[in-house]
């Protein structure tokens, strides 16, 4: 498996939410007080990208983060979320049996808490969805980030 880590750099969060606009991803901003909440009223994101002025004005704040929102307005991207990192040696081993090949063509991210993203594009796109949740059903531990869903994104 090929995971990326995420690290923080000298570049300007501004700079990194106009490279992923460039790519053709939309983004929106979002509190780094560790809620994730979007900054703004991000339902319009859902079905165009940003302009750029909207991109300088949201991000130009020291204390914001990216969010990448999914779904056909991003080219048809799509996420699973992995909460627990333990988990991703048993999912990566599911996965090869299943679809062998596979994993090595998905972008796979660490993410802080500790857990993995796992980006990818398909062809059909559906809401998000919850897969797997602990035995007593408190906690989603794998799902999906699909149309209508967003993601934190590494900068």
């Amino acid at each position: 498996m090929n995971i990326v880590a995420a690290i923080g750099c000298a570049k300007p969060i501004v700079e990194h939410a106009r490279e992923y606009l460039k790519s053709g991803l939309s983004v929106i901003p979002i509190r780094a007080d560790g809620s994730k909440a979007p900054t703004i009223n991000w339902r319009t994101q859902q079905s165009r990208l940003a302009t750029q002025e909207e991109v300088r004005d949201w991000f130009l704040a020291d204390n914001v983060g990216i969010a990448i929102v999914h779904g056909k307005v991003s080219g048809n991207t799509e996420c699973l979320d992995i909460d627990d990192d333990e988990l991703l040696d048993d999912f990566a081993d599911e996965l090869r049996k299943i679809c062998p090949g596979l994993l090595a063509k998905l972008t796979i991210i660490a993410t802080p808490r500790p857990g993995y993203h796992l980006l990818y594009r398909c062809d059909e796109i559906g809401g998000s969805q919850k897969l797997a949740q602990s035995a007593n059903g408190t906690k989603t531990l794998i799902e999906t980030k699909g149309e209508g869903g967003y993601q934190c994104s590494p900068v």
